[in-house]
């Protein structure tokens, strides 16, 4: 899958190593989503039934379910209230490593980080929170055990503290100051 936010399409691409070359269209080619709405990022569930495309400019999520390279789409939700008259910038969107929430980055006015619980049977996302994250949340990580979340944003790195069970957050008071935290990846340590 590959977010073209120019063109509003999540192309659909099948992998095969012994082929040349070794990525071709798949036979649905691409999804088009909502002309205008700049999809950005995707990620799957854990359970590869289901993924999810945040979109940068309507600061949108859909949800899809996914079997054999087709997407079928299942929900889109706003990330901000209807009402909203500040400006968007959705970013990043990554899933717990249990497959139970998804977390999304919104800049612009916003800055801050959501939460969405994941319905382990449909797919469909229900908003659960979100927390300031400091100024442009481009990109952030969760630690592979699921307990901490790295939210890098212009002049600082957030580690906030996540409850498995609801999904919630607490901000540890344990910033990292850095500039322009754009990308933020985990290494193992031996």
């Amino acid at each position: 899958m590959a977010s073209d936010l120019g063109t509003d399409k999540i192309d659909i691409f099948r992998y095969k190593a012994s082929k040349t070359p070794p990525l071709t269209p798949a036979a649905i080619p691409f999804f088009k989503t909502e002309g205008g709405s700049g999809p950005r990022h995707s990620e799957f569930a854990p359970n590869g039934k289901f993924m999810y495309n945040i979109q940068e400019i309507t600061a949108t999520i859909s949800a899809f379910s996914y079997n054999d390279g087709e997407l079928k789409e299942l929900q889109t939700i706003k990330m901000m209230p209807g009402d909203f008259k500040g400006t968007n910038g959705a970013a990043d969107i990554h899933v717990s490593p249990d497959g139970l929430f998804l977390y999304a980055t919104n800049r612009g006015t916003v800055n801050e980080i959501f939460v969405y619980a994941i319905d382990q049977v449909t797919g469909k996302l229900t908003a659960v929170d979100h927390y300031p994250t400091g100024s442009n949340p481009r990109n952030f990580v969760i630690d592979p055990t699921g307990n901490y979340i790295l939210v890098g944003s212009s002049n600082r790195i957030n580690v906030f503290k996540v409850n498995k069970a609801t999904g919630k957050l607490t901000q540890i008071n344990s910033a990292i100051n850095i500039d322009q935290a754009v990308c933020l990846k985990m290494i193992p340590v031996e």
